[in-house]
């Protein structure tokens, strides 16, 4: 890892003087449990907001790219393995059982969309599935293209509140090109 992020140092110098306006996005997946109420959270920013939102992120906020272990040889820098993080919110009607997982672009991070990374998120409650989806589509752009959709818009999930009085939970999204702003 430590070799991967000194290559990776390396070539941003040497390209700095080309690319002197280039972006990086950063995401935190997370959870909220309080007030009787579940809220699973997908935020993103560029540059230094993103810095600052993960300077200041929750402990129950994760970057999807720390749920990850990169092996980086000579032959190929790759991701191969994963973690998913659990945890539990009790709310009246129950407990919701939480799995925050990475959702990589591919696992060969040199190889298209490999430096894209999402998450995914699943809640359970007494042995019965409530959700389990990803945040936002791949990088690819063709994963199950009718769920991005909202009309002609593509769509982004942001938020996914569970509360007892509902039976479903409730989904916001917002338009990909406003979450990438």
């Amino acid at each position: 890892m430590i070799d991967f992020i000194k290559k990776a140092v390396a070539i941003g110098a040497l390209l700095a003087p080309l690319c002197a306006n280039a972006d990086w996005f950063y995401v935190l997946v997370g959870y909220e449990c309080e007030n009787d109420r579940l809220t699973l959270t997908y935020d993103g920013a560029y540059n230094e907001e993103g810095e600052i939102m993960v300077e200041n992120k929750l402990d129950t906020q994760f970057d999807p790219w720390s749920l990850v272990t990169i092996e980086d040889t000579e032959e190929h820098t790759r991701i191969i393995d994963t973690t998913t993080h659990k945890a539990e919110c009790k709310l009246s009607d129950g407990a919701y059982q939480i799995e925050l997982a990475p959702y990589p672009g591919n696992f060969n991070i040199l190889g298209r969309c490999g430096a894209w990374m999402g998450a995914q998120a699943k809640v359970t409650k007494a042995n019965a599935t409530l959700y389990d989806r990803v945040f936002v589509d791949d990088c690819h752009g063709y994963d199950n293209r009718d769920l991005w959709l909202d009309g002609d818009r593509e769509i982004v999930i942001t938020r996914v509140i569970f509360t007892p009085e509902e039976e479903k939970p409730r989904i916001i999204v917002t338009p990909t090109e406003d979450f990438y702003r």
